[in-house]
């Protein structure tokens, strides 16, 4: 077991059914802070020592005259040190042991897990991570992410499709019909689905569908870095009507882009906009469209212009 799942192991006995104290609490968000991995161990550890604990609990039972050894106590004494261990060298976790992540609206975050990947939640995204049989396994429910394989083997799950890779780095885009996946390097294989043993290769990006790839397309270097952009706070639009682009500002902000006529949704826009400043994005397009921009606090609204 590596020094940081020790510490995770640590800290989830610490934290076990405990308040900490305000210093303790400091330490503890500051070691979070200091590492994207630090969370993802210690999620993993807080998880075990459920699993782990409750395991031994369950086997107590029938046996009442044998002490009952608590969960904080088994935990010190070393037992999630043991099952962190032993997930980390056999490939072995618990059953219920997946760890669901979120972020809000506006909301982007970074999780680690294990030695396999590394994953950016955009906006609105719902993931659980956790096993595949021997191998990590990351299921996207709702959102976007972006991701990196760090070395290790592992799935991706979206729908009904499940894909396997490693060093690879990729986007991953829930939709209503299916998801749209844009590979930025390496290479990812179905491995469950009807379309079993299709791959989508570097620089492409293929729509999934029905348990299987629908199609792909290859991509240019700036196709690659637009669908990324929204990694960088920002959102790349590729000749958009105003009607979709208002739609993907909704996606980061509360405050709604409301396109006041037939003509101004027909306007299309091209360019890199601050995905959290809807009101600079209607600045300028008023200007470089020749709209009218009424911002308020509640709303913005894109018009043509009165002649």
């Amino acid at each position: 077991m590596n020094a940081i799942d020790e510490a995770a192991a640590e800290w989830a006995a610490r934290t076990d059914g405990a308040t900490l104290a305000p210093d303790e609490t400091a330490e503890l968000e500051a070691w979070l802070a200091d590492d994207p991995r630090h969370a993802g161990a210690y999620a993993r550890a807080q998880a075990l020592a459920l699993a782990y604990a409750d395991a031994i609990g369950a086997a107590q039972l029938p046996h009442r005259n044998s002490r009952v050894v608590s969960r904080r106590s088994l935990l010190w004494g070393g037992g999630i040190a043991a099952g962190v261990g032993l997930a980390a060298t056999t490939g072995f976790w618990f059953s219920g042991a997946d760890t669901a992540y979120a972020t809000t609206r506006g909301e982007t975050r970074t999780i680690t897990f294990g030695d396999g990947l590394e994953a950016r939640l955009n906006t609105e995204t719902r993931v659980e991570v956790g096993r595949s049989g021997r191998l990590p396994r990351l299921r996207l429910i709702d959102g976007e992410i972006a991701a990196k394989g760090l070395g290790e083997p592992y799935v991706v799950q979206v729908g009904d499709v499940r894909l396997s890779t490693d060093m690879s780095r990729f986007c991953l885009r829930k939709t209503n019909g299916g998801a749209l996946l844009t590979v930025e390097r390496g290479r990812l294989i179905v491995v469950e689905g009807t379309g079993e043993g299709q791959s989508v290769g570097p620089a492409e990006q293929a729509v999934l569908s029905d348990a299987r790839i629908v199609s792909i397309r290859k991509l240019s270097a700036e196709q690659i870095e637009n669908a990324t952009a929204w990694t960088s706070g920002l959102i790349a639009f590729e000749n958009a009507t105003l009607s979709e682009a208002a739609a993907e500002f909704a996606r980061y902000n509360a405050v709604p882009i409301v396109i006041g006529d037939q003509r101004a949704q027909e306007r299309r826009i091209t360019g890199l906009f601050d995905a959290r400043d809807p009101a600079g994005f209607a600045r300028s397009v008023a200007v470089t469209s020749g709209l009218k921009a009424q911002i308020a606090s509640d709303r913005i609204v894109l018009s043509s212009a009165l002649r």
